[in-house]
C-alpha cells in the first residue's frame, strides 16, 4: 500500500496514461478521492477495483476502514439526536407543547396556524426541517400575470375551495417544474403562492441535504419530504420548493457521476411518487437548466408540464422601475430606460436603481439644494454597470442548442425567446451564420 497521498497522485497520473481500467488505476483514484474527503466517490472506485479484481486486498482494507469510520460517525449522530430529543422534551415539560410558551400563538391565539422555524443540522444530517411563513403574495410580484392565473387555477382555487373541485370531480395539481434564467422570480413565486394559500413554505436546498457520507443525502431528502407531508396533513396546505433541482435530479445519461446520483435520484422518485396525491401538498421544483434533469423525474404524476419563467419584458421593466422608485422625488423617462435594459433581471434593475439613487444623493449633498432622481442618473449608472446578467445565460443556452436537441424540442417557449434575442442582437451576417429555426 502507498504511504503518501502525494505519491499516490503522481503514480495515478502516470498509470492512467498507460492503463486506464486496471484495478491499480481504480485503486489509486479511490485513494486520491478518499484523501480529498470524497468518501462516496472513493467507495465506488474501491468497489470498481473489486469488480475488476475480486481479491485485491488493499481495496478490501480501505473499504473496511471507511465502513468502520461511518459506523462510529453514526453512533455519534445517534447520541446527538438523542440529546436533541431530550432537550425538546425538557422544553415541552417547562413550556408546554409549543416548546417555547404556553400562551396562545399567533393572532387571536390560533394554534392551527403553522409556526416558522429554522433547519437544525448536525454533522451533515437534518435533525429538524425549517419552515418559512411568507408575508408576500401575488401583489408583490410585478408582471408574470399569466403564470399567476395558472397557479390560481391549478393550486389556489382547489385548495381554498375544495367543494368546487369535488363537485366537478377534479383533482388539484400536485407539482410543477419552474425553469428559466436566474433572477426572474422562481423562488419569489413559491413564496407568494404560500402567502396566497396562507400556508408554510418548506425549502429543499442542495447545500443542506447533500452530504459526503453514503446514504445521508437520501435520508435528508426523505426528512424534508416527510415534514412537508406532515405539515400538509396538519394544516391542510403546504408548499415545498426544491431549489436547484438539476443538482439533485441530474440526468444519468452521459453523467460522469452515475453511481453517486443513482441513489439520490431513486430517493427523489420515491418521494415524488409518494407525495403526488397527498392532500394539500404543493411541490414546485426550480431550475435554470431543466434539460439536465433526468426524464424519469419529469413524467406525468411527478413533475410534468415544465413552466417557463421569462425575464421581464418592456412593460414589466417599466413597472419595476416605477416600483423601485416609488415615493422618491424623480424625473425619469421610464420607457427610455426600459428599452435600454432588455437583458436585465429584476435584481439587475434593483442594482441599477440603487446606483442611480447614490448619484442623486451625492448631488444633493454636494450642492446643498433639493434634488431628484433623473433619467441621467440612471443612464450614468447604466454606463458604469456591466451588461445584465441575462446576456451570459442566454448566450450559454444558445450555444447548447447547437448540440442538444432536447432544448428546442422540449422547451419551445425558451427556444423562441432565444431566437428573438439572437435576431435582435446580431448583425445581418451573424444572423445568417447563427440562424435559429423558430417554426
Amino acid at each position: 500500500m502507498l504511504e503518501s497521498y502525494g505519491e499516490a497522485k503522481e503514480d495515478a497520473y502516470r498509470l492512467l496514461g498507460v492503463q486506464r481500467r486496471t484495478a491499480d488505476a481504480f485503486y489509486l483514484l479511490g485513494y486520491i478521492a478518499e484523501k480529498e474527503g470524497k468518501t462516496t466517490l472513493a467507495v465506488e472506485l474501491y468497489r470498481e477495483v473489486l469488480r475488476v479484481e475480486p481479491e485485491y486486498l488493499p481495496a478490501v482494507m480501505r473499504l473496511d476502514k471507511i465502513k468502520t469510520g461511518q459506523e462510529e460517525e453514526q453512533k455519534y449522530r445517534t447520541l446527538v439526536e438523542e440529546a436533541f430529543e431530550y432537550a425538546e422534551s425538557l422544553c415541552r415539560d417547562v413550556f408546554g407543547e409549543g416548546g417555547t410558551s404556553n400562551k396562545p400563538s399567533g393572532a387571536g391565539g390560533d394554534k392551527s396556524k403553522p409556526a416558522q422555524s429554522d433547519t437544525v443540522m448536525s454533522m451533515g444530517m437534518i435533525l429538524s426541517v425549517g419552515k418559512q411563513i411568507p408575508s408576500k403574495n401575488f401583489n408583490d410580484i410585478v408582471g408574470l400575470d399569466t403564470l399567476k392565473e395558472r397557479l390560481f387555477e391549478e393550486f389556489i382555487l382547489g385548495l381554498n375551495r375544495p367543494d368546487l373541485f369535488e363537485r366537478y370531480h377534479k383533482t388539484t395539481s400536485a407539482a410543477l417544474l419552474l425553469y428559466g434564467p436566474p433572477g426572474c422570480g422562481k423562488t419569489l413565486l413559491a413564496e407568494a403562492l404560500a402567502g396566497e394559500l396562507d400556508s408554510s413554505l418548506i425549502r429543499l436546498k442542495l447545500d443542506e441535504v447533500f452530504d459526503m457520507y453514503m446514504g445521508n443525502t437520501e435520508k435528508n431528502i426523505h426528512a424534508v419530504f416527510e415534514e412537508a407531508r406532515r405539515e400538509a396533513s396538519q394544516h391542510k396546505k403546504c408548499v415545498l420548493l426544491i431549489d436547484e433541482f438539476d443538482g439533485l435530479g441530474l440526468n444519468r445519461v452521459g453523467s460522469t457521476h452515475q453511481p453517486i446520483y443513482r441513489a439520490i435520484e431513486s430517493q427523489l422518485l420515491v418521494e415524488l411518487t409518494n407525495s403526488s396525491n397527498h392532500p394539500g401538498l404543493v411541490i414546485l421544483a426550480a431550475t435554470n437548466r431543466p434539460w439536465d434533469v433526468d426524464p424519469t423525474l419529469k413524467r406525468s404524476g411527478r413533475l410534468s408540464d415544465p413552466v417557463y419563467i421569462p425575464p421581464p419584458d418592456t412593460d414589466t421593466r417599466i413597472k419595476l422601475l416605477k416600483h423601485y422608485t416609488q415615493g422618491l422625488p424623480s424625473e425619469v423617462e421610464y420607457e427610455r430606460i426600459a428599452q435600454l435594459t432588455e437583458d436585465y433581471s429584476a435584481p439587475d434593475i434593483v442594482k441599477l436603481v440603487d446606483k442611480a439613487k447614490t448619484k442623486a444623493i451625492l448631488r444633493e449633498y454636494n450642492s446643498g439644494q433639493p434634488s431628484a432622481l433623473t433619467t441621467q442618473d440612471l443612464l450614468d449608472a447604466l454606463s458604469e454597470l456591466p451588461k445584465g446578467t441575462l446576456t451570459a445565460w442566454y448566450n450559454d443556452v444558445y450555444s447548447e442548442t447547437q448540440t442538444n436537441p432536447a432544448i428546442p424540442r422540449d422547451y419551445p417557449e425558451l427556444y423562441h425567446d432565444i431566437a428573438k434575442r439572437v435576431k435582435n442582437h446580431s448583425s445581418p451576417n451573424e444572423q445568417a451564420k447563427h440562424s435559429v429555426k423558430t417554426a
